[in-house]
């Protein structure tokens, strides 16, 4: 069991930074119902 420990480790940190993209998206579009002039610049730098 020694050898598995680095890959839940590893599948950990990408779950959560998937989290964290799809939260961040989640938020972008909320912002943008209220500031379209701003985010449409931010979009065009994704």
């Amino acid at each position: 069991m020694e050898q598995y420990w680095w890959i839940i480790i590893v599948v950990v940190l990408i779950v959560v930074g998937l989290l964290k993209i799809v939260i961040m998206k989640k938020y972008n579009q909320r912002r943008n119902s209220n500031n379209r002039s701003k985010d449409s610049e931010d979009d065009k730098m994704y």
